[in-house]
């Protein structure tokens, strides 16, 4: 008759320092750090006056580029209607 208390004893004392039964896979994840969770900063915030001048200076050739290439194939065009009669 002493084994069952001493049987108890022995299988709820591990029970219990370890928090009681839990589901199997039951280990939290801990919630991730501010500083990742936080949004990125847009890319505006590292741009200076200077910076938004060249971009524009930039986009500008290329639209120039653009068009000039744009005109010649259009001369080439008109050219080759020129050419054939239409």
């Amino acid at each position: 008759m002493k084994r069952v208390p001493m049987l108890i004893l022995v299988v709820c004392l591990p029970l219990a320092a370890c928090g009681g039964l839990k589901p199997v896979g039951g280990q939290q994840i801990p919630a991730p750090d501010a500083s990742i969770t936080a949004p990125c900063p847009r890319a505006e915030t590292f741009l200076g006056v200077r910076d938004w001048e060249i971009m524009a200076g930039r986009l500008g050739d290329e639209l120039n580029e653009c068009g000039a290439e744009k005109a010649v194939l259009v001369q080439r065009d008109n050219d080759l209607r020129r050419a054939i009669g239409k």
